[in-house]
């Protein structure tokens, strides 16, 4: 080889070659040699070791192969610029990125320039290219940048690319001097993750209206009960805001006497199907509410609760109903249960208990004739219960009973009404009072009466109704036994002179058995009471013929009077008896007894 390159410099007259050669340690180094002909028969060369050259030269295109390799294969795109901002080189992700076909590039490499970049300057970016420019690396904020209007704005031969969502950075590359030489810009397509981004916030805003007017209440609590989230409809009911709320349990709001069965039934969301519903009374903005809650558990990707979601509505009205539905249920059954009217009075009072204060109350009938107000029940803390009957002229029992209306007076309601001449002070001054009337069918015939001498909240428009669905269960409950009293009356009057009457009077029905008899009537016939029951008349009869007609008529309808026919004793004697007769019928004019 070296033969060969010794006979070029004699042909040629110069030699430029690289040799491989032995140094006197015997290490193999490589000589670069020039050599001219600087006459016949003369020769001038110079040698030098290249070996470190060389195999720097070999390491910088292995470098070199490897970056084109790594950014040909890279699935982000990647575009190179020199310094004043033109394009230089790009891979294939660049091309697939934007859409690009090969004989496009030309013209990029020619006519665009980031720096002059027009939709780079609108979408705000512009600084910070320039930034990276001046040597520091820099991230670009997403933007959806338009290539196809791009193109138009530079006038290029062929139209193409696509508008794309992109991040980018760019990284300064300076050489050893510190200068920069070129400037590598990385960009990734995120247009399918800024779509689901689009369509998470377009979800999680529709969530958040229907949140914020939700009239139903949302929370999210951990396993502690601590509050992650609350709607705004939770933080109206309670009048806290948000802040105020979250990082603390919702414990302390449920009533004390509910707090264990609380517990007790939201470890059921452990066990299927993880959900439960739950009613619990809650210190509210206004104060204690029924409020239903229907808790389910949330799981995490192992399986795990993690979280619970509560979704409550405000129950108490539903609650109230069933109390008053049961209140009214239990007057009505002590209506039937109790033997008196101070009985059932009683019961009233406790049964009312359950739902109201009534710790002062009484109730006020009225009679019409004598224009007296009597009390046949009365509790109070200061006032003597045995009352007498009183007219109560311009008291506020006497003002509901005028009116007809429910009413609730507080103090300066009252007041009012002292100050219009419609009611003045009587007994006991009360910072709240709640009067309802008592009306029957046949008209108002009192009222009843709740108060407060310590507690002017002690009774709302909420207890105003409650009274008032009660009243008239409490009136006719009231007037049943009134009736029962005075029919009870009637009849021990009827019975006294029935039994004392010195004439036989006897009672019969449509089939002619006995059903009554007095003591003159079973003097006459001889029979016992138990005997007299189970017989008939025509067992009595002495002539039954002269009776038929008689008898006939007085299923008929019609009385006899003075009729003269015979009756035949126990001890089979005949006796002669007048006979006067009234037939009894029933609403339709049916005869039902004689």
């Amino acid at each position: 080889e070296s033969l060969a390159h010794f006979n070029s410099l004699l042909s040629e007259g110069k030699m430029d070659v690289i040799s491989a050669c032995v140094d006197k340690n015997g290490n193999a180094i490589q000589i670069a040699i020039n050599a001219v002909r600087i006459d016949k028969n003369r020769f001038i060369g110079f040698c030098q070791n290249v070996t470190e050259k060389l195999h720097t030269e070999k390491l910088l295109m292995e470098s070199e192969e490897k970056f084109r390799s790594f950014m040909e294969q890279s699935p982000i795109s990647i575009q190179i610029m020199n310094p004043e901002g033109k394009i230089i080189q790009v891979n294939s992700s660049f091309m697939k990125l934007w859409g690009f076909s090969p004989d496009v590039l030309p013209e990029i490499f020619e006519k665009y320039n980031i720096l002059h970049d027009e939709q780079a300057i609108k979408l705000g970016v512009m600084p910070l290219i320039k930034k990276a420019f001046a040597g520091d690396a820099v991230y670009l904020p997403p933007v959806e940048y338009d290539v196809p209007n791009t193109m138009k704005l530079l006038k290029f031969t062929k139209i193409e690319g696509r508008i794309q969502w992109i991040q980018s950075r760019l990284y300064p590359v300076k050489n050893k001097d510190n200068v920069i030489t070129h400037l590598i810009m990385m960009s990734e397509n995120i247009t399918e993750s800024k779509r689901a981004e689009k369509k998470l916030q377009e979800s999680e805003e529709k969530h958040r209206l229907l949140v914020e007017h939700q009239t139903d209440m949302i929370v999210k609590v951990d396993l502690d009960g601590k509050f992650l989230f609350v709607s705004p409809s939770y933080c109206k009911m309670f009048g806290k805001t948000e802040n105020e709320l979250l990082g603390k349990t919702f414990m302390p709001l449920v009533h004390k006497d509910d707090r264990e069965r609380t517990a007790k039934e939201m470890e059921k969301l452990y066990q299927p199907p993880h959900s439960v519903y739950i009613e619990q009374r809650a210190m509210t903005k206004t104060g204690w509410r029924w409020l239903g809650w229907m808790d389910t558990a949330v799981f995490d990707e192992n399986g795990e609760i993690t979280t619970i979601i509560g979704v409550g509505r405000d129950i108490s009205k539903r609650k109230q109903s069933e109390k008053l539905q049961d209140t009214l249920y239990k007057i009505s059954e002590a209506v039937n249960q109790s033997n008196n009217l101070e009985n059932l009075l009683i019961s009233i009072h406790n049964t009312l208990g359950a739902m109201i204060d009534t710790t002062n109350f009484y109730i006020a009938l009225y009679n019409k004739e004598s224009d007296l107000y009597s009390f046949p029940y009365c509790v109070d803390q200061y006032e003597d219960s045995d009352f007498t009957p009183q007219q109560l002229k311009k008291s506020l029992t006497d003002y509901v009973r005028r009116t007809k209306k429910p009413c609730l007076v507080n103090q300066q309601t009252h007041e009012q009404l002292i100050k219009s001449g419609e009611v003045k002070l009587i007994g006991q001054p009360s910072p709240i009072w709640l009067g309802v009337p008592l009306k029957t069918p046949n008209g108002i015939i009192g009222v009843v009466v709740v108060q407060s001498y310590d507690n002017p909240d002690a009774f709302t428009e909420v207890d105003l109704d409650i009274m008032s669905f009660a009243s008239e269960q409490i009136a006719l409950a009231i007037e049943r036994k009134r009736t029962e009293k005075a029919l009870k009356e009637s009849e021990e009057k009827y019975r006294e002179l029935f039994d004392e009457s010195v004439a036989a009077i006897y009672l019969f029905d449509v089939h002619k058995n006995f059903i009554d008899s007095n003591k003159a009537g079973l003097d006459l016939l001889g029979y016992t009471r138990d005997e007299l029951l189970k017989m008939s008349i025509p067992d009595v009869d002495a002539n039954p013929k002269e009776v038929v007609t008689a008898h006939k008529n007085m299923l008929a309808g019609s009385d006899l009077v003075n009729f003269e026919h015979h009756l035949k004793r126990k001890d089979g004697t005949i006796i002669t008896v007048l006979n006067n007769s009234k037939s009894y019928t029933d609403s339709k004019g049916n005869v039902i007894a004689i």
